[in-house]
């Protein structure tokens, strides 16, 4: 007998319980004509066990139903969304076991009032349909909400990190890397054969498993070689079985892909940036009285890294520091197509503003992450530092912003800004000594023009048509009140 799947176990339990329950029979019932225990047949129920031939046919007799009824897949018209659930990748695409959640009890859910829940199901697939949401868009989605969940602190990568720095004797060089992937993982780095796939230019890696070889793009900065060589390290130092081949995520298969490639960046960024050495660095950097943009320049040239990945260690804040109310932000923008989209965000200890919007809204031209990208323009260097207080309109909301904004040398109609947010509260306010810099602008913003009751703002880029619409609807419901009260 093939054992069977999680489907065919949960079939069978609602049919078992649905069968009782036409009876009127107790679990207590059944058990004694059965001559099954209580808890076995509650276990069936659940899910958690498939009964043999001969108990399915104690059962069936029990309960005076066809065998045929009873071993058949198809379930009764009552639970057709629970049949259409279990027919559909939905379930298989969330990473439910991540977050502590039993597969079965969403079925459990759903069988218990199949039409209601079983509708609103259905609706957030089709609502996923309609706005283009691929499997991976979940996984992403589920992604961040784990980092959200943990702070974006994992002390298990942190300690495999000081372990892996231990054994290499703390040196921060390539070759060192290089020696520990070939003598310990027999990984030969190739550096010729990537450039010759004009398709894979925006790749700066390929892992060939069989050949066991990195490929890497020629041309690379040294800093970048070492964060994908650490990042190699990772999946095999961290032991991580399903990954991606590419340095970018591409092609993405399962939940777990998404989080080993984070898992492996963490990893680098554990090594590249340590967390003792940058703590110091970062209790320097909030008890100064003024703001000094040079210390952010000076911890990219210190640790050889790139805006984006210091900024990840940002996450040490919560953890030491107990500054735990931030948003991170990343910002691309087309210069010559004058768009700018947030691509990655991560908020702690709760939701913050500005947050991204697939409505194609425009973001406020106010808000640092975007307003930072004309201080960029106008200078000659590839990297500038900004700073202000965000106060957010018609709201207590304020937040301390830095953000870090970057051309790109091989494509300069892109550039990029990093965002660090920090909530100010009376906790944070008495930990950043620069706050109150009289040189900190103090600027209000909003979150998309769209949305946006601000007058007269020199700034906006699209008219407020959302927040005119729904003044438009708030006039009309009122005529029709007023109407209806003659």
């Amino acid at each position: 007998m093939k054992q069977p799947t999680l489907n065919e176990k949960i079939i069978f339990g609602l049919k078992l319980k649905e069968f009782r329950k036409e009876k009127q029979m107790l679990l207590s019932d059944l058990a004694r004509i059965s001559g099954i225990s209580v808890s076995y047949l509650n276990e069936i129920e659940k899910a958690k066990k498939y009964p043999r031939p001969e108990k399915i046919e104690q059962l069936a007799t029990a309960l005076d139903i066809p065998m045929a009824d009873f071993i058949s897949t198809e379930l009764s018209a009552k639970y057709t969304p629970v049949a259409d659930l279990l027919d559909s990748n939905f379930l298989h695409e969330l990473p439910l076991d991540v977050f502590g959640i039993d597969k079965v009890k969403i079925i459990e859910m759903v069988a218990e009032a199949p039409s209601r829940i079983g509708a609103f199901i259905s609706t957030l697939v089709e609502m996923s349909r309609l706005h283009g949401q691929e499997a991976e868009h979940f996984y992403i989605g589920a992604m961040r909400t784990y980092q959200e969940m943990y702070n974006n602190y994992f002390e298990e990568i942190e300690s495999a990190a000081l372990q892996y720095l231990t054994s290499i004797g703390h040196a921060h060089d390539t070759e060192t890397y290089l020696n520990f992937l070939k003598e310990n993982y027999g990984i030969n780095i190739q550096t010729g054969l990537l450039s010759k796939y004009s398709n894979l230019k925006n790749f700066r890696s390929v892992f060939k498993a069989n050949t066991r070889e990195l490929l890497l793009r020629e041309n690379l900065h040294t800093s970048q070689i070492n964060y994908l060589l650490l990042k190699e390290t990772a999946y095999h130092f961290l032991n991580l079985q399903e990954r991606s081949a590419t340095d970018k995520l591409w092609r993405i298969n399962s939940f777990e892909q998404v989080l080993n490639n984070f898992k492996a960046h963490y990893f680098a960024s554990c090594i590249l940036v340590p967390a003792d050495s940058f703590l110091n660095d970062l209790k320097r950097f909030i008890e100064k009285e003024n703001f000094d943009s040079t210390f952010i320049e000076a911890w990219i040239n210190k640790y050889q890294v790139s805006p984006e990945l210091l900024m990840h260690r940002f996450n040490l804040l919560p953890q030491y520091l107990g500054l735990d109310k931030i948003f991170f932000l990343r910002v691309v923008h087309s210069v010559s197509a004058n768009t700018f989209e947030i691509d990655k965000e991560l908020h702690l200890s709760r939701r913050h503003d500005p947050q991204a919007n697939r409505l194609k809204e425009h973001y406020c031209r106010r808000a640092l992450s975007v307003s930072v990208f004309k201080k960029l323009k106008e200078s000659d260097k590839n990297l500038v530092v900004d700073v202000q207080r965000s106060v957010y309109f018609n709201s207590s909301n304020e937040y301390i912003c830095l953000s870090v904004a970057q051309k790109y040398s091989d494509n300069p109609d892109k550039m990029i800004s990093i965002t660090a947010g920090l909530y100010l509260d009376e906790h944070s306010m008495s930990k950043l000594k620069f706050i109150h810099d009289s040189d900190i602008k103090r600027v209000v913003v909003n979150v998309t023009c769209e949305r946006c009751s601000i007058a007269d703002c020199q700034e906006r880029a699209f008219d407020p048509t959302i927040l005119i619409e729904k003044e438009r609807r708030k006039k009309i419901t009122k005529a029709i009140d007023d109407l209806l009260t003659l």
